[in-house]
C-alpha cells in the first residue's frame, strides 16, 4: 500500500482512487502483452502515465503547501527570537 502521506489529507481520497486506477491499468496492460494486443495494452500505458502525471501534481501541491508552513514557522521563530532578545537588552 502506498503512503497517502505524501498527499494532502484533502487530496488523499482522489490520490487513492488513481493510485488504483493505475494499479487496474497495469494489470490489464500486463494481460494484453501477454497476448499480444500490443496496441490495446499501450493504451493502458496511456493511462497509466497520465494517472501518474495526476499524483504528481497532487503530491506537488503538498510540496508546496509543506514549504509555505515551513517559511511560516521559521518566520515566527525569528520574530520570536527577536522579542526575546529585545526583552534582554
Amino acid at each position: 500500500m502506498t503512503d497517502l502521506s505524501m498527499f494532502l489529507d484533502a487530496d488523499q481520497e482522489e490520490a487513492e482512487k488513481l493510485l488504483d486506477a493505475c494499479k487496474y491499468n497495469l494489470s490489464n496492460a500486463k494481460a494484453l502483452i501477454k497476448q499480444g494486443e500490443f496496441l490495446k495494452a499501450s493504451i493502458y500505458h496511456r493511462n497509466v502515465a497520465n494517472y501518474q502525471e495526476q499524483l504528481q501534481q497532487l503530491k506537488n501541491s503538498k510540496n508546496q503547501v509543506d514549504l509555505a508552513l515551513e517559511q511560516i514557522r521559521g518566520k515566527y521563530e525569528q520574530d520570536e527570537l527577536l522579542r526575546r532578545l529585545g526583552a534582554i537588552q
